[in-house]
């Protein structure tokens, strides 16, 4: 496991992030560990709960009990070796404010593997861990881990279904092969031909190669820890799935929300809605807005909730803390000493060289041009100039590692959505300034302002810009994803001889431009004179992107050509 200030910090994050852990056991007991002819449940009201509380001694684990024998008539029994305290489990982690749920998957409660381990996908769904014993599958009669296999399987899948997510699960068992465990849940879970699940195993670690799942990991662990280290190791290995800079930080923003919920809802508190009325009224009494009147209410209501988040995070010294000069000096020693195979490589135009973590640092606190020109210089070269490094390209890369970080940050910031968040909204999508559609092999982006592309009751031209869709070696300005997760990058430069109309039918329901479902693309029908053609939508830009575009544009539109003394024009440039 790794250590270091970088890794303690992040794990720091990660405890504060942390809200709720999942364990599945079906030797779950409440209190002392117990010896009787019958399954201890947390749902049991008849048990004595004497001793509630489990010996100072006690792992958590459950004691092993040599006198006690199994006979056919208890055959059931759970082994005390397999049981898990609850009560002790959801204190270690109430140490840190991380609530602890149990599930006992009973046969008694749940006919089949397949209704338990549906119920147990629906348990994990919103949980940050979830945690599954191996062997819970004598009273279905099955074989020790096929509970626990289904379960993964379902959870992995509805992962899929959701375009990925971050995901630990822990298999915590007691028996002694955990070797054999884990390349049972690889070779269940992968498919070998064909799209499907392409697990990987390393040691005792499954992670995947689908780019829905990269952040997935499955871990089997021995019940030989004590409850504590079973704690103290599911942390660290949250810790190792989510470090980094722009992670650390997003845990951190997500937990200063969470931290600040009561406050904000104090905020916006139920002694508001008159005057939210007040303003649907308002906007009710307007003919102009009438027809929209709620929809323009809700985008107030999301507009000032968003903002209040945003302040939020603003003003959090813990988020800047983790984006601070420190932080990144402890990234690139974490990277480079930690992570030999991944190298820090810097790469300025064409010049790519590998660079030290020690070099890396001093690059980082750089704050004169002599310094920055020393470090510059220093063999390998990186450039051999300041002025060539101001004006060049600069991009970071690790070795070892087939990530596209640059495209995807890039995508980040540019869409408001694509076809993969679209797909979990559930609806199709309509045309507005900032659309990107397809038709042929050309691409165009909407320029119609915002306020014409809505209250549509009969055909309307749509103002287009033709934008050029780039290769991976082309110049570009602007990246969004594709249906596959990967990305298409589009060089916009706006001007008049790329302008380009369409004419399309609104929807007589929303009286807007709407796409329609055909198998997995959207289209959007338009009219070619007499007939019908289709685009293909493939995004949408952020609203602030797309209105930096059509300024753009309306600079090109807005230019004046004179005739002047050439004497005087070209004055101006000396």
């Amino acid at each position: 496991m790794q250590t270091g200030p970088f890794f303690e910090s992040s794990k720091d994050i990660v405890k504060n992030f942390l809200n709720s852990v999942i364990a599945v056991d079906d030797g779950l007991f409440l209190g002392k560990s117990r010896s009787n002819p019958r399954t201890q449940n947390l749902a049991d009201t008849e048990g004595d709960l004497d001793g509630f509380d489990a010996p100072e001694n006690d792992t958590g684990l459950g004691i092993y009990n040599a006198t006690s024998q199994v006979t056919h008539e208890n055959l059931h029994i759970i082994e005390e070796s397999h049981q898990l305290d609850y009560q002790s489990l959801s204190l270690a982690f109430a140490e840190h404010g991380i609530n602890c749920c149990g599930f006992i998957p009973d046969a008694e409660r749940f006919a089949t593997i397949d209704v338990a381990s549906t119920k147990i996908m629906e348990s994990s769904r919103r949980a940050d861990i979830t945690i599954l014993d191996w062997s819970m599958d004598h009273d279905f009669n099955s074989e020790p881990g096929t509970l626990a296999k289904a379960s993964i399987e379902k959870i992995i899948n509805n992962d899929k279904e959701q375009h990925g997510r971050l995901r630990l699960i822990v298999i915590y068992t007691a028996e002694p092969n955990v070797n054999t465990i884990a390349r049972s849940i690889k070779d269940h879970l992968h498919v070998l031909s064909g799209p499907g699940i392409k697990a990987k195993l390393e040691s005792r670690n499954i992670t995947f190669k689908n780019p829905d799942l990269e952040f997935c990991q499955i871990t089997v662990i021995r019940k030989e820890e004590t409850i504590s280290q079973l704690k103290n190791t599911v942390i660290d290995l949250f810790t190792m799935l989510t470090i980094g800079l722009l992670s650390n930080a997003t845990l951190s923003a997500i937990g200063e929300l969470r931290d600040k919920t009561h406050h904000i809802l104090h905020t916006f508190n139920k002694n508001l809605d008159p005057a939210y009325l007040s303003h649907v009224l308002g906007l009710l009494s307007s003919p102009e807005v009438r027809e929209k009147a709620h929809e323009v209410a809700f985008d107030y209501a999301t507009e000032i909730i968003s903002e209040e988040f945003k302040s939020t995070l603003q003003i959090s010294q813990k988020i800047k803390n983790h984006l601070g000069l420190e932080k990144l000096k402890q990234w690139a020693d974490q990277t480079g000493r930690f992570e030999p195979d991944n190298m820090i490589c810097i790469k300025v135009d064409r010049n790519e060289v590998r660079i030290t973590p020690d070099r890396m640092k001093r690059l980082l606190e750089a704050s004169t041009e002599p310094d920055l020109a020393t470090i510059l210089s220093e063999p390998p070269v990186i450039c051999t100039t300041v002025n060539k490094f101001k004006k060049s390209k600069i991009q970071i890369n690790l070795t070892g590692t087939d990530h596209f970080p640059h495209e995807h940050l890039s995508s980040i910031e540019c869409k408001r959505r694509d076809i993969i968040s679209l797909k979990l909204e559930g609806h199709a999508p309509t045309i507005k300034q900032g659309t990107i559609v397809q038709k042929g092999n050309g691409y165009f982006i909407c320029m119609q302002p915002l306020c014409d592309t809505v209250r549509i009751h009969e055909d309307r031209n749509f103002i287009f810009l033709k934008i050029d869709k780039v290769d991976s070696t082309g110049g570009f300005t602007h990246v969004i994803r594709d249906a596959k997760n990967g990305f298409l990058k589009f060089n916009i430069k706006p001007g008049s001889k790329d302008l380009h109309i369409f004419t399309f039918s609104p929807d007589n329901e929303s009286n807007t431009i709407k796409a329609v479902v055909d198998r997995d693309k959207y289209k959007i029908k338009y009219k070619k004179g007499s007939k019908e053609s289709h685009l293909i939508w493939h995004g949408e830009l952020k609203t602030t992107v797309a209105q930096a575009i059509a300024n753009k544009l309306a600079e090109q539109l807005s230019r004046i050509g004179l005739d002047t003394n050439e004497w005087l024009r070209l004055s101006a440039t000396t």
